[in-house]
């Protein structure tokens, strides 16, 4: 093979990498398109994750003791949970406090993922799950303007609810 001929496919494969993705053929993306998705219950601001947490822990809480959570709901209130550093991380939230939520960001996944593996009497892991998102709405009640541009007289603007809540209760 003479030398030329194997260069042509490196040639186009370093052309096609270099001609890459342009702002002219790709208006309607997101800056962050680096090859993954953003879930649609990924919460945009720390103010709307304890809303979602606080909805799903409401939900668990109301599930009949005997019949299991569903396991998509489980999985969305962990991804929540485990969520919170990088989302207060993305605020302007003094380190004090997001070392506060980046403390709880765990035990609220482990307390979710407890209270969904727990057939009969929830009301422990559901009051344990309560203080740490009590905690988490405290640093939201106290937050000054600057740390949530997005917030308006001290309390969150309004944001859609999490995607189609099925049954808490649905088999999983």
């Amino acid at each position: 093979m003479r030398p030329s001929t194997r260069l042509a496919p490196l040639l186009v494969a370093c052309a096609a990498i270099l001609a890459g993705c342009s702002a002219d053929d790709h208006d309607d993306h997101d800056e962050d398109h680096i090859g993954h998705e953003i879930p649609a219950h990924k919460p945009r601001d720390l103010p709307q994750a304890v809303s979602s947490i606080r909805a799903l822990a409401r939900e668990f809480g109301s599930a009949p003791s005997q019949t299991p959570i569903a396991r998509d709901r489980v999985e969305i209130a962990v991804d929540v949970a485990r969520w919170l550093p990088e989302i207060a991380g993305d605020s302007d939230l003094p380190e004090k406090e997001w070392n506060l939520v980046n403390d709880a960001a765990i035990p609220i996944s482990k307390a979710f993922e407890t209270i969904a593996a727990t057939t009969g009497d929830r009301s422990k892991p559901i009051a344990e799950l309560d203080a740490r998102i009590r905690d988490l709405e405290a640093i939201i009640s106290r937050a000054e303007p600057a740390w949530f541009p997005e917030m308006r007289n001290g309390r969150p603007v309004p944001r859609p609810a999490l995607p189609a809540e099925s049954s808490a209760g649905a088999t999983p």
